[in-house]
């Protein structure tokens, strides 16, 4: 025998969540440029990379640097100069969503060296 997919509380009728699987779990609408270059920064830390995907709760960043000092902010995102560089290793570095403070897309070459 199989479950009803709605009942009645009260005058108010409920769907089963499993009955609804686009109810049971939102996707979050997003406004990132996946694909492109970006300078993501969070309340503690600041990165480079290329955006490969976002998911409800994280960005996936590859080619990925942490910036330790972008200089003056709005000069590093013109010029592209950083003033000290940390490059992860090949290979994902996932970012949470509920960190961030902003992405701008970076519209440089990714920094690869350390500095």
């Amino acid at each position: 025998m199989s479950k009803p997919e709605t009942m009645m509380i009260d005058e108010v009728k409920y769907i089963r969540a499993d009955a609804a699987p686009n109810l049971a779990k939102p996707k979050v609408p997003h406004a990132y440029p996946v694909g492109e270059n970006v300078f993501v920064r969070t309340v503690t830390m600041h990165f480079t990379g290329h955006l490969e995907a976002v998911t409800d709760g994280e960005l996936l960043l590859s080619s990925a640097a942490w910036i330790a000092d972008s200089g003056r902010f709005s000069s590093a995102l013109h010029s592209g100069a950083l003033s000290e560089v940390e490059p992860y290793p090949d290979g994902p570095v996932v970012v949470p969503r509920g960190a961030i403070i902003d992405v701008s897309v970076w519209q440089h070459d990714l920094p690869r060296t350390a500095k």
